[in-house]
């Protein structure tokens, strides 16, 4: 996919959203590409790398959307729930699922 001001802005206000989260974030490697078009596979394809003190998330997302700033919003929605229980288990704050 070519680069676009706009979809990188996206990129960075998602990214901020993720300092939020933790604020302590080295780096966010995001990587965008648009596979040949067959009729059942995904239509982007999204793989973030965020560093961490000690630790890296990785996330590779399908998506099924033709929009990219949907798919985006998944893969970046998806990295959030990740590095909540990331810091969630730094701080010794791990929710336990009852079975």
């Amino acid at each position: 996919m070519q680069r676009s001001e706009a979809f990188e802005a996206a990129i960075a206000r998602w990214v901020e959203r993720l300092g939020h989260v933790f604020d302590r974030i080295q780096h966010c490697n995001v990587r965008i590409d648009r596979p040949h078009q067959h009729e059942h596979t995904s239509r982007f394809q999204i793989r973030l790398e965020i560093g961490i003190p000690g630790d890296e998330i990785v996330v590779s997302h399908q998506g099924t959307d033709a929009d990219a700033y949907v798919a985006l919003a998944e893969a970046f929605t998806s990295a959030r729930r990740r590095l909540i229980e990331r810091v969630q288990i730094r701080r010794g704050q791990v929710k336990t699922h009852a079975t």
